[in-house]
């Protein structure tokens, strides 16, 4: 029974997330979109016409328009203080918008719509691309986009290119930021539901283009850890390996400092507790090194400064039982470690047949040992101290009776 069980850990995050769609009218776009995150039961979708919307935007996790013209400017204001991610699909007409929202991003020029494809980026690197979207990226129908001069800021990371007539320009087509206040994402073309209708690969309907916007959704409505004390270890060992606790604490301006003190107190299940006292690196943060401690479970509270901050947490050491995790005899290792020793391999037990063979095997002699042991004069004290009284005693007697 013992080895049909395991320990593992579950880190159960508040994934439930309100996503706020804003449009002036009805687009094939916006139903494209929708049916990506309809599947996915962590996401609480808003859509609301832009000139009926008169809500806030402090409970939603992420924005998304589609091909604004403008907004209103006490709208405007509220959407840039709230600091809410933005997912922003620009036409010509929503070039204001998009200049309202991410100045580093702006077309400028005649604002002529044109028909461009995607050439995926293979330099992209916020999340992970399968292969199957790479490919599926550089071979789909146009999207009617802006012809323009495009600048972008150093932190943007683009997705896939604008392919203008199979030449692959410099132009973003989807690209993802972060600046100081918010994550945004720009898709800098109309028509995406042409790139759902086109993703038909035998039984996989729609697998590739539910990839991509989910997981640009992913980014975009996931929040950083802002902490200032963050402590990073491993939730479960085996038996015999040290422990190793990391931990940073960020000033007001989220800068490392290591200038304080941090202590953990570690308890196990008996009651039993071990203090220790982190050390200080070079990159202004904290590390610790536990050594092997007895398999079993253990608790955890780390204290930033004598308790200005304080992080609590548990691990599990995990006994090494090697016998336990494999029960079927390997004969082909028993076979050849038989062979090895120069020993006998029984597929049956078969307590007559062993008998015999244990019997009548070469191996099976009578063996004599004999020991030869040798030892100095010098060890033995007495018999030294007979001898050199014989010696003694037939000096004395020679010189005594003159003889030399």
């Amino acid at each position: 029974l013992r080895n049909n069980s395991s320990t593992f850990f579950i880190d159960v995050l508040d994934t439930k997330y309100k996503i706020l769609i804003l449009s002036e009218k009805v687009h094939p776009d916006i139903a494209a979109f929708k049916s990506v995150l309809n599947k996915n039961k962590n996401y609480e979708l808003d859509f609301s016409n832009l000139s009926n919307f008169n809500g806030s935007f402090k409970g939603y996790n992420l924005v998304v328009s589609f091909y604004l013209p403008n907004l209103d400017p006490e709208l405007l204001s509220d959407i840039n203080e709230s600091n809410i991610s933005l997912l922003l699909f620009v036409n010509a007409s929503s070039i204001p918008i998009l200049e309202s929202f991410y100045p580093q991003g702006k077309v400028t020029g005649k604002k002529i719509i044109q028909e461009v494809n995607s050439s995926y980026n293979e330099k992209f690197s916020k999340f992970n691309v399968s292969n199957d979207l790479k490919n599926y990226l550089n071979d789909l129908p146009p999207l009617y986009s802006t012809f323009g001069n495009y600048t972008t800021s150093i932190s943007s990371d683009v997705l896939c290119f604008q392919n203008i007539r199979f030449q692959t320009t410099e132009k973003p087509l989807i690209l993802l930021d972060q600046t100081s206040n918010r994550k945004l994402s720009i898709v800098y073309g109309e028509g995406i539901w042409r790139w759902r209708i086109n993703d038909i690969i035998d039984e996989n309907i729609h697998k590739n283009f539910h990839e991509l916007f989910s997981k640009i959704t992913q980014y975009l409505v996931l929040k950083e850890d802002k902490s200032r004390f963050r402590v990073s270890y491993d939730k479960k060992i085996n038996e015999g390996e040290s422990i190793n606790f990391r931990s940073e604490y960020y000033n007001d301006s989220y800068e490392l400092n290591n200038s304080k003190e941090v202590s953990i107190l570690i308890e196990d299940q008996s009651g039993d507790t071990f203090n220790y006292i982190f050390s200080k690196d070079l990159n202004d943060s904290y590390f610790l090194n536990v050594p092997a401690i007895s398999a079993g479970k253990y608790f955890f509270t780390i204290n930033y400064n004598s308790g200005q901050e304080t992080k609590s947490g548990e691990f599990s050491v995990l006994p090494i039982k090697k016998e336990d995790s494999i029960n079927t005899a390997n004969h082909q290792l028993l076979f050849q470690l038989s062979s090895q020793s120069n020993g006998e391999m029984f597929e049956e037990f078969n307590l007559s047949e062993i008998q015999e063979h244990l019997i009548n095997s070469n191996l099976n002699r009578d063996i004599l040992h004999s020991n030869e042991e040798s030892d100095s004069l010098l060890n033995n004290i007495w018999l030294l101290i007979s001898v050199l009284s014989l010696i003694f005693i037939e000096w004395i007697t020679r010189k005594y009776n003159g003889l030399y």
